[in-house]
């Protein structure tokens, strides 16, 4: 691990960059629902 790691083109981008596309391809199939909701409490 530590000589992978140890590589110049080893960075946090590149370790990143399929999580990130495959987090932005997920977001583009799903809908968006909101969920609102209030939770003020009033205590007169």
């Amino acid at each position: 691990m530590y000589r992978l790691l140890d590589e110049d083109d080893v960075t946090f981008e590149t370790l990143m960059q399929p999580h990130w596309q495959q987090t932005r391809e997920d977001l583009e199939r799903q809908s968006i629902d909101l969920l609102v909701q209030d939770t003020t409490q009033i205590d007169l």
